[in-house]
Order: C-alpha cells, then sequence, then structure tokens
C-alpha cells in the first residue's frame, strides 16, 4: 500500500522514526546549550523539586485518609438511622 506521496507504508514509517529522532536529538543539544543552571545546580533544583512533590503527595494522602474516614462515618451512622427507621415500620 502506497501513501499520498507513492511511497510504501514501511517507507514512511522509517522517515516518522528518522525526523522523530533527529528532532529528539536538536532539542536535547539546545537544551543544553542554553541551560540556566550548572549540571550540579539543575540536580540540586531536581531534587528539591522532587522533595517538594513528595511532600505534597504526603499531605494529600493524609487529606485522602481523613476524607475516608470521614465518609465511612457518614455511611455508617446513614446505615444506622435506615435500620432504625426500617425496625419501627416494621
Amino acid at each position: 500500500m502506497r501513501d499520498r506521496y507513492g511511497y510504501g507504508r514501511q517507507a514512511t514509517i522509517s522517515n516518522e522514526l528518522f525526523f522523530f529522532i533527529a528532532g529528539v536529538t536538536i532539542g536535547a543539544i539546545a537544551a543544553l546549550l542554553m541551560a540556566p543552571y550548572s549540571g550540579e545546580e539543575t540536580r540540586q533544583l531536581i531534587r528539591e523539586r522532587v522533595d517538594e512533590g513528595r511532600d505534597r503527595a504526603g499531605d494529600m494522602l493524609e487529606r485522602s485518609k481523613e476524607f475516608v474516614e470521614r465518609g465511612r462515618g457518614s455511611i455508617g451512622e446513614a446505615i444506622g438511622h435506615g435500620r432504625r427507621n426500617f425496625q419501627e415500620k416494621i
């Protein structure tokens, strides 16, 4: 099967892969040349951001646990009220 330019599908995939790899390479080189910080400064910045992310994730986990516990309590209360109402109707 040929594409609209007369090339086979395999040739099109090869071209796309080549240009993708070329783009990634050019982007990586440009990023290295234009980086505002040295390698050590960049690694330190990344470490700080990862630590901040971990702290935020831990906080979110704690809040989620509290939310689930409150929800369980509310569900338990609702079930209790439902049982009492059901028993009163019987």
